[in-house]
């Protein structure tokens, strides 16, 4: 029979160990092994502490990270970590969180300018939005128009959770600032309203758009950050850069982790806010199954703070569960009151207006996103939880489209590399003993052995509902998915090296239901 090839284990790599390769989308065309952490990737500002791109922060590191104080020592207040920080506690404050601060761009600070015109003839109300925040100022009837901008700029300061400052230098232009300069800061949206209507205050703002800050440049730069996690397994990374630079590098790297010679088999998650054809760009380049891209236009968050929040949901649910998906369909999440308590994600100040229509919606799950919509009744919700991989060279493959698909196949492997581990390490390899010879003692095992252990654990996977029939095998009578599975399965002991065992597992996760479609005919 001829030998099952790993990729970068070849016939003379010598070093013991276990080896797992997964591949997605393979064949036809038709967890318990350890905790899973997460990684915050993203800046902080000058006020922080922490060490740029060589120190990982989290609640076992020899600085500590776990409290909002440590976050705001380390990467400074309204920081894009702190951001991050805060949208992921909102939901979830069991899992393992890490911070990586990657060196903040060298580039310019996105702006945007507020002019207040005129002095106020009645008292009245300034609210500013910032994301999906707001602070009102008090307008008194006499004050000018510096006075009533020297007041916004002290209430949008005091907000010091906020990704922005404020300044006007005694003039009535408010400017408002990211504290973190590159083009991320040009995904902040604000927006400005005076009540009562500016025909009985006499007072009016420049700024009544619901509109993005702009004119941030120059990206920051993850190269050195990467490398500095290139050692160390984090089941989730989430990036606070949206750009297809920076994230190419970290989906490259996780790639490559991920191959057998490595084994750290991980997931990035980002955000988007821009438009669809842009982010589709984005998502296509990628094509990747272990990346996932949030796509909320729809929404006011930023696309670091929608990669935060829906990691903390996917990794609190996944919490707890052998298998890694408690809860395997986000589609039209949330589904139900117990989904609501952990969707904190609101539509955004365009309402309903604002979300992708059927249509674009559609062509965004054909292209690899996972989009956020808005209901009639003016409620946000997750479309569907997608992998950014949609295409086999430039023809569409969906089959590892569901995201559930890759994390059921990340803990099937990391449990088969802890078993075999665990039962088979550091034994001598005997063939399988013919009919009369006696079977091989404790310290040896043999294929048959081997295969016993990767089988039963196929089997437990099946047992919970984790597998569907392969495409294209017509299943023998009395066989449940995992039975097909097993049967299928190849183990058998290489003649080059003779010192490795191999083992062939087709994995088909079971699919979720998405669609239910009634044709109903009255005939009489």
């Amino acid at each position: 029979m001829a030998s099952i090839i790993l990729v970068g284990l070849g016939a003379q790599w010598a070093v013991p160990g276990v080896y797992v390769e997964l591949d997605f989308a393979q064949g036809p065309v038709a967890g318990f092994g350890s905790v899973r952490k997460i990684l915050l990737l993203g800046n902080k500002s000058a006020a922080g502490t922490a060490t740029n791109d060589t120190v990982v922060y989290g609640p076992d590191t020899q600085t500590p990270c776990q409290t909002e104080s440590d976050v705001i020592g380390l990467f400074g207040t309204g920081s894009q970590l702190h951001r991050m920080y805060l949208r992921f506690v909102a939901i979830n404050t069991v899992s393992s969180l890490y911070f990586l601060a990657v060196t903040s761009s060298a580039g310019v600070a996105a702006t945007i300018n507020e002019t207040i015109a005129t002095t106020a003839t009645s008292s009245g109300n300034h609210r500013f939005w910032c994301v999906d925040q707001f602070v009102d100022t008090t307008i008194n009837t006499g004050d000018t128009a510096i006075t009533i901008a020297t007041n916004i700029v002290a209430s949008i300061n005091q907000q010091t959770r906020w990704p922005v400052t404020a300044s006007n230098g005694g003039t009535a232009v408010v400017a408002i600032t990211a504290k973190i300069p590159g083009p991320e800061g040009n995904w902040i949206r604000v927006q400005a309203l005076i009540t009562p209507t500016t025909a009985t205050i006499g007072t009016t703002t420049t700024l009544t758009a619901n509109t993005f800050l702009s004119t941030g440049a120059t990206a920051d730069v993850n190269t050195t950050a990467l490398t500095t996690i290139a050692s160390a397994r984090y089941f989730y990374i989430v990036s606070g850069d949206s750009d297809a630079t920076n994230l190419g590098r970290l989906v490259t790297q996780v790639n490559s982790q991920a191959l057998p010679l490595n084994g750290m088999r991980q997931n990035v998650v980002f955000g988007s806010m821009d438009t669809l054809a842009n982010t589709i760009t984005v998502c296509t380049g990628l094509n990747a199954a272990r990346a996932e891209c949030v796509w909320g236009s729809s929404t006011d968050f930023t696309p670091a703070e929608l990669a935060a929040n829906n990691c903390a949901i996917y990794s609190l649910l996944e919490q707890g569960s052998p298998f890694g998906v408690a809860r395997k369909n986000f589609s039209n999440f949330p589904a139900n009151p117990t989904d609501q308590t952990v969707w904190l994600v609101a539509a955004g100040r365009a309402g309903v207006g604002g979300s992708p229509t059927p249509t674009q919606q559609q062509s965004a799950l054909q292209n690899g996103l996972s989009p956020i919509a808005v209901l009639p009744n003016g409620a946000s919700y997750l479309v569907k939880r997608c992998t950014t991989r949609s295409l086999n060279g430039a023809v569409n493959d969906f089959r590892v489209r569901d995201k559930h698909k890759v994390i059921v196949c990340d803990y099937w492997c990391d449990d088969a590399a802890t078993i075999t581990a665990l039962q088979f390490g550091g034994k001598d390899l005997l063939p399988d003993p013919v009919q009369g010879q006696p079977p091989p003692p404790p310290t040896a095992t043999t294929p048959k052995r081997w295969a016993g252990a990767i089988k039963s654990l196929t089997s437990n996977y099946g047992s919970a509902g984790q597998w569907s029939f392969p495409p294209g095998e017509t299943p023998q009578p009395g066989e449940s998915p995992a039975d097909t599975i097993n049967r299928l399965t190849i183990v058998q002991a290489e003649t080059n090296p003779p010192t490795r065992m191999s083992a062939l597992v087709g994995l088909s996760p079971v699919n979720v239901l998405d669609q239910l479609a009634v044709l109903a005919q009255q005939v009489g």
